[in-house]
């Protein structure tokens, strides 16, 4: 790949696939990216990566699972919730657990049928900042 595209060869780094995301910034280091950019651009840096290495350790160590209900009037489009997922995911990593979504379209519930739609959750979360329709 250097020698076509006119980059030095310790600069060529590879990028392969890890399950997570979170592991990506721990398979470049591992893989020199960090000393290259820094070396490159004159950069005497410090490298503290303990704390992501605790974070990837929290992800792989999860062992159970928790159900949220997600209650919206949007959850057709999970796309409108994106930022919601993660936050949750994000909650599950310190916490140890898998999350499961559990998708809760709000417009159809009543009092008649919101228990039914509700049963087996641990928790429900209910997202703002969609108007008045569907609350």
């Amino acid at each position: 790949i250097a020698l076509f595209c006119n980059v030095k060869e310790d600069c060529v780094i590879s990028n392969t696939t890890v399950d997570c995301l979170y592991k990506a910034p721990l398979m470049l280091h591992e893989n020199g990216l960090d000393d290259v950019v820094c070396r490159e651009l004159c950069i005497k840096a410090r490298l503290y990566i303990t704390p992501w290495k605790k974070l990837v350790k929290d992800i792989d160590s999860r062992k159970g699972r928790v159900t949220i209900a997600l209650v919206g009037k949007y959850v057709k489009l999970h796309d409108s919730y994106l930022s919601v997922i993660e936050a949750l995911n994000h909650a599950s990593f310190g916490n140890r657990v898998f999350v499961d979504i559990k998708w809760v379209d709000s417009e159809p519930l009543n009092n008649d049928n919101v228990a039914e739609a509700l049963a087996g959750v641990d928790g429900i979360l209910v997202p703002g900042g969609f108007g008045e329709r569907g609350v």
